[in-house]
């Protein structure tokens, strides 16, 4: 099973819409759903940075998913812009057990804590 579709030069990636981001983000989700699924499992992640068809990066956690700096630092690292896909089975574990503990605003974790590397 492969990865199907091409990562955009980041210049490419910026002069996209916010519709069409999403729109492609959701594409690709759709079309690589089985490899997504096998991906996650073979390293028991919450989330996976996707370069050229390779996982690059992957986290256990979702607190420690890869921000703006880390996304501009990937960027720079591999020329291209990555696809991040976050494990939607870790969402409804870590909303449910960190909720009310302040580590979530608004669904999205306060601080970052690295990146995995493969």
């Amino acid at each position: 099973m492969k990865f199907v579709g091409e990562n955009l030069l980041p210049e490419e990636y910026q002069s996209l819409s916010l519709d069409d981001r999403a729109e492609l983000q959701w594409r690709l989700k759709q079309r690589n759903q089985e490899w997504l699924k096998e991906q996650f499992s073979k390293r028991n992640a919450a989330w996976i940075v996707v370069v050229d068809g390779q996982v690059i990066a992957f986290g256990k956690t979702l607190r420690n998913r890869p921000v703006a700096p880390q996304v501009r630092k990937l960027c720079k690292a591999t020329g291209k812009f990555p696809f991040i896909f976050v494990n939607e089975e870790f969402i409804t574990i870590e909303e449910s057990y960190i909720r009310g503990h302040g580590v979530f605003l608004n669904g999205y974790a306060e601080k970052d804590e690295g990146l995995y590397e493969k």
